[in-house]
């Protein structure tokens, strides 16, 4: 690494300046992201829509054989909400 430094501020409402070091909670941001990688996966053949999310993650519980990727991206995969989970916090 040649520099590592962060410009600007981090919060706005109370100018708390930016550095190397700032955590962002990026949200809902990365989803396209994710998103548009499994797809290119997809298009490329390296995986399928209905490719269960063990094959990729084998250290997943057995219970989430069942949830493909499709799922994942549709949000239907019966997963609960993580941020609601008081271990996430």
């Amino acid at each position: 690494m040649v520099k590592l430094k962060g410009y600007g501020v981090a919060n706005v409402e109370f100018d708390t300046p930016m550095d190397a070091n700032t955590v962002y909670q990026l949200f809902s941001v990365s989803k396209i992201f994710a998103g548009v990688a499994v797809m290119k996966l997809v298009e490329e053949g390296r995986l399928t829509l209905d490719t269960p999310v063990t094959d990729i993650v084998p250290s997943l519980p057995r219970e989430w054989r069942a949830i493909q990727i499709r799922h994942l991206l549709t949000h239907t995969s019966g997963l609960p909400e993580i941020s609601g989970n008081p271990r996430f916090a």
